[in-house]
């Protein structure tokens, strides 16, 4: 096996499509070259980096790291590495450490360009490997924040009636959040790691056509519409009135969301770092999947880093930082 690690735009366009034709199997999904080569150069640096396993010829392996600066306690930016896009062909998965090798190249590629560490959002078999293989350490688990609308569209059952009484709730709930905003606002409490946050950056992130970005006077806020199993979900990305989350720049979303699509449920996944009562955390058992945080520093030099990236308290992370579809 070969290993050969590189930028975005150091890839020809015959690997190109090769990349994208077993992306597109590994994930069943539909993606075009033109699709995976504007995401991986919508970030700060204008390219992510690429590692590729080839048996011969032949593209076996293949893993990329995608940039974020993050803002460290305000006066420090630091690159970290959001890992993602991950595939091996399957007749040769028999071989757990092609994974671990692809791994391993990109945190020595990107520790020479001065990236600290590389984050991940596992399901339950990658997540293990990181853990057992990679040794990843784990952050915390991603919380859901949720408000149901059309509750029997998600639970399959008695929709007329638990529709029209979950939708009346709904409503009722807005209505009651306003007021008590109205009394007592809240701002979000700032973490140590924070993404770096720019117009250039916002352009990056939510550029393409599959995102909603609305913003009006000094409000801004960022959601995508999907339908999974049925279930029309909105995911509420970002939401902000003069720079700051807050609690009325919450409330003025999901009232916005509610209000312009007919949809079963809004839902935040991330640390949701303010006082609110609009959206109710999602008890464990009924989340979907569960979104394992965790990291790796790229080298020994970055040691300092391991004690502070490892407490959950000190990160502002969420769908907003990785969008996996």
């Amino acid at each position: 096996m070969q290993l050969t690690v590189l930028k975005t735009t150091e890839i020809d366009n015959v690997l190109w499509e090769t990349i994208t034709r077993e992306f597109n199997r590994a994930f069943n999904t539909s993606k075009t070259t033109t699709d995976l080569i504007s995401f991986y150069q919508r970030n700060s640096l204008g390219y992510s980096i690429h590692s590729l396993a080839f048996k011969g010829e032949i593209l076996i392996g293949y893993n990329a790291l995608y940039p974020y600066t993050y803002s460290v306690n305000v006066d420090e930016d630091i690159t970290i590495g959001i890992s993602g896009g991950t595939f091996v062909l399957e007749e040769y998965r028999k071989d757990i450490f092609i994974f671990n090798d692809l791994s391993e190249a990109l945190w020595e590629y990107g520790s020479k360009m001065g990236m600290v560490a590389t984050l991940g959002v596992s399901n339950e078999n990658s997540f293990r490997y990181a853990i057992e293989f990679l040794n990843a350490t784990l952050i915390a688990y991603l919380p859901y924040y949720v408000l149901p609308m059309r509750l029997g569209n998600i639970i399959h059952k008695f929709r007329g009636l638990l529709n029209f009484f979950s939708l009346i709730f709904a409503r009722f709930q807005i209505a009651i959040n306003k007021a008590v905003a109205s009394l007592s606002d809240s701002s979000e409490k700032k973490a140590m790691f924070e993404l770096k946050l720019s117009d250039q950056f916002y352009f990056n992130r939510f550029g393409g056509d599959k995102y909603f970005s609305i913003r009006s006077d000094n409000l801004s806020f960022f959601y995508r519409i999907e339908s999974e199993n049925g279930i029309i979900g909105a995911y509420l990305f970002d939401f902000r009135d003069r720079g700051k989350r807050t609690y009325k720049s919450l409330i003025k979303a999901v009232d916005y969301i509610m209000n312009h699509h007919k949809i079963d449920i809004i839902l935040f996944i991330g640390h949701l770092r303010l006082r609110q009562f609009l959206l109710f955390r999602l008890p464990w058992k009924y989340e979907p999947q569960h979104l394992p945080l965790t990291f790796n520093l790229t080298s020994k030099a970055y040691s300092y880093y391991h004690e502070i990236m490892s407490i959950p308290d000190n990160w502002n992370f969420g769908l907003m930082n990785f969008d996996a579809r």
